[in-house]
């Protein structure tokens, strides 16, 4: 996850620096002048920022629980180890969509083998595929969600 969330912020960082004063061919404004790209611009930081965030209260969590299990008290709650999977897929999904922003913002340029913001976008994408990063695991969360709120019967 720190992986594919460092890859998006690298391609978006590379977008906003290019953006600025970069005019494509058949657009009259520079990108960093048009407000539909800065709004984008902001809700992608803003969507990294708080996939991040997620991601850093979950760890703590099992930063905490983890601990406990070495000293001998407790034991790993499955429904944390299932949030902290539902947090990378979510972070991995996040960070391929503000990578893919970044990168169709970047123009051809960011096609050429030796673009930064490419590198980033294609490193982003090939780490989430990593094995704890499933669309199936939106499954499992629905239905732990949906089995907690289940009456037992008996």
């Amino acid at each position: 996850t720190g992986v594919t969330l460092g890859c998006a912020r690298r391609a978006l960082e590379e977008c906003a620096a290019q953006a600025v004063g970069k005019q494509r061919l058949g657009s009259a404004h520079a990108l960093d002048a048009r407000p539909a790209f800065v709004r984008d611009l902001g809700r992608a930081h803003t969507r990294l920022a708080s996939v991040r965030a997620h991601v850093r209260d979950v760890l703590v969590r099992l930063d905490e629980a983890s601990a406990a299990l070495a000293t001998g008290g407790g034991t790993l709650d499955p429904a944390l180890f299932l949030e902290a999977r539902g947090a990378a897929t979510h972070a991995a999904e996040v960070a391929v969509e503000v990578a893919t922003f970044a990168y169709r913002n970047g123009g051809a340029h960011a096609a050429t083998g030796s673009s930064a913001l490419g590198r980033a976008y294609r490193d982003a994408m090939t780490s989430s595929q990593h094995v704890h990063v499933l669309d199936d695991v939106y499954e499992w969360v629905g239905k732990a969600l949906l089995d907690a709120t289940t009456p037992s019967s008996g």
